[in-house]
């Protein structure tokens, strides 16, 4: 909604700091000016985000690992033949260190939701 408003008129809405902030944030993440995001806002119509693309690679690279964790986990239970020829204290600790992995992953994972 990028349109030039010359209607003269102009509403002042006293606001704290902190609050003129926020509301500068969830426009930027709106992907509006802040004068649009309140105009939306105010006349009743939906206001919606846009996706961080950085974001949404970070989730797909984030999902690709985990299949990888999760189909390697899977072998390692299923007692494949493959790996009978490991000792069990080795794949006892591979295993820790895939499910530390997939702790580390998973921290990754809410910051990157928790940004979006």
């Amino acid at each position: 909604m990028a349109d030039n408003r010359n209607s003269g008129y102009c509403l002042r809405v006293p606001v704290r700091a902190d609050e003129a902030v926020a509301i500068k944030s969830q426009a930027q993440r709106c992907g509006l000016s802040t004068a649009a995001y309140l105009r939306n806002l105010g006349l009743g119509h939906p206001v919606t985000g846009v996706f961080d693309a950085e974001a949404v690679l970070a989730l797909s690279r984030a999902n690709r690992e985990l299949a990888r964790i999760g189909e390697l986990l899977e072998q390692w239970l299923q007692n494949d033949a493959r790996l009978s020829v490991l000792e069990r204290a080795t794949l006892t600790r591979n295993i820790g260190a895939v499910l530390a992995e997939l702790q580390t992953l998973q921290a990754a994972l809410l910051a990157t939701v928790q940004r979006v």
